[in-house]
Formats: C-alpha cells, structure tokens, sequence
C-alpha cells in the first residue's frame, strides 16, 4: 500500500522517513486552503525530502477568482523545482498545471 500524508516541518518529515513513507504532501499557505508554510519553509522541506528519497507532492486547492489567478499561479512556477507531482481542484488549475509544469 503506498501511504502519504501532509507534512508540515522537518520533524514531521523524520517521522515520515522512519515509517518508510515514499511521498509527502506540502502545502504553501498561498496556493492551499489550509496551508502554513511560506516559500522558503517549502524549499526548505521539500529539499531534504529529496536528500531522505521521498517525493513531494504540492497541494493546489485554494479556489480563485479569475483575478487572484496569475499571483497563485507565479508561486507555482517559482515551487515547481521543488516537488514531483502536483494535486489541484480547480479546473483552471488543472489546465496550468498541464501547459506550464512539464
């Protein structure tokens, strides 16, 4: 079975690695309903994830007007080095995500 949660420190991510987890979820507090981390705590995380072997996953659920767009959807390409998969809601997301990270 291929577990995966939310990790939001490094102390959390340790604990992560100790259970054999592969995959982790970050969330940026711009980009995610109920996200905490600013960008560098992100980069921060997501780069020892990397060093521990574990994949991370960025959480994209924040709803947006058409307006508020173009500011999340910076933030996302200033993040998109530092995770390997991304889980959105919104349709436009889904659309950006496609064109724009790969």
């Amino acid at each position: 079975m291929n577990l995966i949660t939310y990790v939001n420190n490094l102390e959390q991510l340790e604990i992560c690695k100790e259970a054999g987890l592969k995959q982790i979820i970050l969330e940026h507090k711009n980009v995610s309903r109920f996200g905490k981390l600013n960008t560098s705590e992100f980069i921060e995380i997501s780069k020892r994830a990397t060093d521990l072997n574990i994949q991370v996953a960025l959480e994209w659920d924040v709803l947006m007007t058409e307006s508020e767009f173009k500011a999340k959807s910076d933030i996302i390409i200033e993040l998109k080095y530092y995770f390997q998969s991304i889980r959105v809601q919104d349709a436009g997301a889904i659309n950006f995500a496609v064109t724009k990270l790969d």
